[in-house]
């Protein structure tokens, strides 16, 4: 299996589900990259909220409630993606959250508190899924085009789908790229590229907010005044990081207010997407299938 190498060791607690997250605005509970997290329980980021609730609406659009299968959540964090997901699969539905990097004790708490449905583990499985997620996993790893290929002949089952995000922009690499590990940022092209080389057909994709591209901006055109110029470091990184995601503490009315906003750009993104209308963003994202699926269906 090709190694995954995401960087990502921190301390967890026990920390609590949430039954009904992919219906709920605004959720403190339980992905963000584990690098990330802080030794408390934290406020749910809204970016990381929406996020999570609008790849769930995607996959449960073209899925439907037909029979269950089986997903893979590769580089799940501390599984907050897959909590989200969960409930709007077919019935009796499960997801495997697999990340090389967690410890046992990762898996222990993890693992506690988990719902039926739902587990978590440091080797990927040695089975086939219906379902692969890999939300911002490939811009950690150097050779993004290597893990892909190894997930999709490994463990993609004939027929089945794989949905990616990554950031966007190169022009846009900043220390926070530089803090959580990311080896690169892309283009629409690039990343269709990879997907295109590894033998997967984009159903659809897109990019996804467009609103925060300002203040992403501007927090480097301040690095370039100051003469920063942030760029991928090889080597091992800080065992945890503070950034946005991870020190999130605005309180919930401030935190509802920027969810609603940041909802609105992502049911935007999604409407452009599904009318195949060109959008910018600070992420990009593919819904794919099987290329040899795909051809055999027409």
């Amino acid at each position: 299996m090709h190694p995954l190498v995401v960087g990502r060791a921190l301390e967890v607690a026990s920390w609590p589900w949430l039954a009904d997250a992919a219906h709920t605005s605004y959720y403190p509970g339980v992905q963000m990259d584990l690098r990330e997290r802080p030794s408390g329980v934290p406020m749910r980021h809204p970016w990381e909220t929406v996020r999570a609730q609008f790849f769930a609406r995607l996959v449960a659009e073209q899925l439907g409630r037909g029979t269950a299968l089986d997903a893979l959540d590769v580089g799940a964090g501390d599984g907050f993606m897959a909590a989200t997901l969960l409930p709007v699969l077919p019935r009796g539905s499960s997801i495997a959250c697999y990340d090389p990097e967690y410890t046992e004790d990762h898996l222990q708490a993890l693992g506690a508190e988990a719902p039926v449905g739902l587990c978590f583990e440091r080797i990927c499985p040695e089975r086939e899924f219906d379902l692969i997620v890999l939300l911002d996993v490939l811009e950690h790893v150097p050779d993004d085009r290597g893990l892909l290929r190894d997930l999709v002949e490994r463990c993609l089952r004939p027929g089945g789908l794989v949905v990616v995000s990554v950031p966007a922009h190169r022009s846009l690499f900043t220390r926070h790229d530089v803090m959580l590990g990311h080896h690169r940022r892309y283009s629409s092209r690039e990343l269709l590229g990879v997907i295109e080389e590894v033998r997967l057909r984009p159903r659809q994709s897109g990019s996804l907010f467009g609103s925060l591209l300002v203040p992403r901006a501007v927090a480097k055109a301040f690095e370039l005044a100051r003469g920063i110029v942030s760029r991928p470091v090889d080597g091992p990184l800080d065992e945890r990081v503070s950034t946005g995601a991870s020190a999130w503490s605005h309180g919930a009315v401030f935190t509802r207010a920027l969810c609603g906003a940041l909802e609105l750009d992502a049911r935007m993104s999604r409407l452009a997407a599904r009318y195949t209308v060109p959008t910018t963003g600070l992420s990009l994202w593919a819904l794919c299938e099987h290329a040899q699926a795909a051809g055999a269906e027409r």
